[in-house]
């Protein structure tokens, strides 16, 4: 009799502890899942890290590209000016020869 006593408790505790193990895993395969919750997004944020880093890289080229245009552009539009005013200065200079010419001719 005592002997049966014992089985049925030492049964219980068997029962008990597979219980707590279910109960334990259970909770085990939630924070599995949580974690690859956690990792999926952390993978997405990285990703939009990167495409943010790729995206600020072109600006800066194309940043780079249009003040280099720019530059370039105001340079030719200098070098007009000056090639303007020594055309201005030749015609002046031309215009004033024949101007003396047709004076000197009367």
């Amino acid at each position: 009799e005592e002997r049966k006593i014992e089985l049925e408790s030492a049964f219980q505790q068997v029962a008990t502890l597979q219980c707590e193990m279910q109960t334990i895993l259970g909770t085990c395969c939630g924070l599995e899942s949580h974690v690859v919750r956690l990792e999926n997004a952390l993978q997405h944020e990285h990703d939009s890290s990167k495409s943010i880093a790729h995206q600020l890289v072109l600006a800066r080229q194309e940043t780079t590209t249009a003040q280099e245009r720019g530059a370039w552009r105001d340079e030719q539009s200098q070098q007009g000016v000056l090639e303007q005013a020594k055309l201005r200065a030749a015609l002046k200079a031309k215009l004033h020869a024949a101007h003396t010419e047709v004076q000197a001719a009367q």
